[in-house]
């Protein structure tokens, strides 16, 4: 084979197989017993979070990750395409104070972050829903101290590869 032709082709196999960013997350991702816990190393989701966390557990369904203290924890799950339509509240604020609002993710088609009411709660808790072409994506964050929308966007994007 010619040398140019073998460059050529190596370079298009590896295109193919580095995911880019913002695209959609990996397809295995929303299949049932997935293990999410194993989508991105302790450190990594550590540091997207901003604190330190013990080692994820696996529900068989959903991870979830925690400080030692409980002052922080993560939960990432994914759901059916439908699930943005009819389980995720629609945008604007409830009368139990919770605030939804569209905000942008890169390479999701749409984004839902639910904040909840810090009077009812005493925490900053919020759902980021994230809708891709295989499912939904949901990332929640429930902190002692505050929490940006940017934080969950990191933790979100980091989870789903985009």
């Amino acid at each position: 084979m010619h040398r140019g032709l073998a460059t050529l082709a190596v370079v298009a196999v590896f295109a193919v197989v580095v995911p880019v960013a913002g695209s959609a997350p990996p397809a295995g991702l929303f299949k049932s017993g997935y293990d999410k816990c194993k989508v991105a190393g302790l450190a990594a989701v550590a540091k997207a979070a901003g604190v330190k966390l013990a080692k994820g557990k696996f529900s068989g369904k959903q991870c979830s990750w925690s400080t030692a203290d409980g002052r922080a924890s993560i939960v990432f799950d994914t759901h059916p395409t439908g699930y943005m339509e009819y389980l995720v509240p629609k945008p604007g604020k409830e009368a139990n104070g919770d605030v939804t609002r569209k905000i942008s993710v890169p390479g999701a088609t749409k984004a839902l972050l639910d904040t909840h009411s810090f009077a009812l709660t005493g925490r900053h808790v919020k759902d980021l829903f994230a809708q891709y072409a295989p499912g939904v994506v949901q990332v929640s964050l429930n902190y002692a101290g505050p929490l940006s929308d940017a934080r969950c966007v990191a933790v979100l994007r980091l989870l789903t590869h985009t």
